[in-house]
């Protein structure tokens, strides 16, 4: 099956999409570890969701208050929305009140690769890849976001609802999506101007002092 051939294919794929979505890896703890991803145009990065893999909302804010990790906050709905937007450009046009899309992944693997790769595969089985996770929506409410891969249909989700998610529910294969303004990642400690898009970005933020 095509989709076999993804783990081999999916960096030189994701190449093509990348400059539309402008999404590049960030090294997080170590050179090489790629463990984040920056977007360049809003200078916001993005943990990969095998980091935060079967954490419910309330073990990631416990993880980023103090925690294995400290610092990295929820994305605001805007923000997820717009990464989703960003990537899916021309492949999937968002509806409100429509949050779970089936795309042909033959079709569109360009922009499911680059999803994969950048915002990170949480779980694997076979042909299956787990690649979203959950966030709060603006009024506090839990939500599916993110691509499922099986066989050779994605299913795409934006705000999905469901009535066991809430701020405790966790299962194998489900992260919790966290970002950082700067300042976290070792590629942005020794770079921090790669951020410069953000305004919450340390390197636009004065010293007091």
């Amino acid at each position: 099956m095509k989709l076999i051939k993804l783990l081999g294919m999916i960096a030189l794929l994701s190449l093509t999409q990348a400059a539309q979505a402008e999404l590049i890896h960030s090294d997080y703890k170590s050179d090489g570890d790629e463990l984040a991803s920056l977007d360049v145009s809003t200078g916001i990065e993005w943990l990969k969701l095998s980091e935060s893999n079967n954490m419910s909302i309330t073990d990631a804010k416990n993880a980023s208050n103090g925690g294995s990790l400290d610092g990295w906050r929820l994305p605001t709905d805007n923000e997820l929305k717009g990464l989703l937007s960003d990537v899916f450009a021309g492949v999937i046009n968002f509806r409100e009140g429509v949050t779970q899309y089936a795309i042909n992944y033959s079709t569109y693997e360009d922009a499911v690769n680059t999803w994969l790769d950048f915002i990170g595969v949480a779980r694997t089985d076979g042909t299956k890849f787990w690649a979203f996770g959950f966030a709060e929506d603006d009024s506090g409410k839990v939500d599916l976001n993110g691509v499922y891969v099986n066989g050779n249909t994605a299913y795409v989700y934006l705000d999905f609802e469901h009535a066991l998610y809430n701020d405790t529910f966790k299962s194998d294969g489900q992260s919790v999506f966290l970002v950082s303004d700067g300042g976290l990642t070792k590629s942005s400690i020794e770079d921090p101007s790669r951020n410069a898009n953000n305004p919450e970005a340390p390197v636009n933020v004065s010293s007091p002092f």
